[in-house]
C-alpha cells in the first residue's frame, strides 16, 4: 500500500536518530530496541486509519503501545506524512516503559 511505502521512506530517509527514538516511544513506549531478537514481545504492524480521504491530511497518526501498532491515515504526500508523524512523536511523550 502506498501509505506504508511513504511511512518507510519517512522513517528511513527523513527521520534523524532522535526522531527514530521518539517514534519508538510513540508506537511502543520505549526509545530503544531490544538487544536480541527473542526479546521482541510483539510484531510491529501498520494499519490504515480509515476516515474520509479528504480529511486524511488533517489527521494525526495513532498508536497502541501495548500491541506495537501504528494507525496511519492515507496522507496525500510523503511530506504531509513526515509533518504529521513528526508532530505526533514530538508532542506525545506520556508513556516510557524504559524508565
Amino acid at each position: 500500500a502506498q501509505y506504508v511505502q511513504r511511512f518507510w521512506k519517512v522513517l528511513s530517509e527523513m527521520f534523524n536518530e532522535e526522531q527514530k527514538k521518539l517514534f519508538l516511544k510513540f508506537v511502543w513506549g520505549r526509545n530503544t530496541l531490544p538487544s536480541r531478537d527473542e526479546y521482541f514481545t510483539e510484531n510491529f504492524s501498520i494499519n490504515l486509519l480509515m476516515r474520509d480521504e479528504c480529511e486524511a491530511d488533517k489527521m494525526l497518526p495513532r498508536s497502541h503501545t501495548c500491541s506495537f501498532v501504528l494507525h496511519l491515515p492515507s496522507y496525500s504526500t510523503v511530506e504531509v506524512m513526515y509533518e504529521r508523524l513528526n508532530y505526533a512523536i514530538t508532542h506525545c511523550s506520556s508513556i516510557d516503559t524504559d524508565g
